[in-house]
């Protein structure tokens, strides 16, 4: 003869153990995101490949990272190819992930900064630049990038 409480303690503890391997794989992937976000807060170069070649979801995050360090050093040297590089990082951002704001922004910021000033009609005259520069509110289409 079979009792009624046998059944019910074998689905209390099927729940149970249930609960206990999603609270180990919910643990699990705070740990990853954690060792992925320390990464972008280090900020070198190293740091940002790992978590490219190990964290798809911060992918587009290290990319940023890796844009913003080589616009900050181009800045500082006054190098163009650093800028060029910057911008494919930022590409690279835009890709993995579109709807990225600050990749969007920075992007269209290198962009107008490789561009080639603008001159006034009278010969000789000033050259016009663009000192601050708002990005454009309408959406990313595939041909932007």
């Amino acid at each position: 003869m079979r009792f009624p409480w046998v059944g019910f303690r074998r689905v209390v503890l099927t729940a149970i153990l249930l609960e206990g391997v999603a609270f180990g794989w919910s643990l699990w992937q705070y740990g990853r995101a954690q060792a992925a976000y320390r990464a972008l807060q280090q900020g070198t170069p190293e740091a940002l490949d790992d978590v490219i070649a190990r964290a798809p979801r911060y992918r587009a995050w290290a990319f940023l990272a890796l844009g913003n360090r080589a616009l900050w050093e181009a800045e500082r040297r006054g190098d163009p190819a650093l800028l060029q590089e910057a911008l494919l990082y930022y590409r690279s951002a835009l890709r993995v992930d579109p709807s990225l704001w600050p990749a969007k922004r920075n992007y269209e910021i290198v962009a107008r900064r490789l561009r080639p000033p603008l001159r006034s009609r009278e010969r000789g005259g000033p050259t016009l630049e663009f000192w601050r520069v708002l990005p454009s509110s309408r959406p990313l289409r595939p041909t932007d990038i």
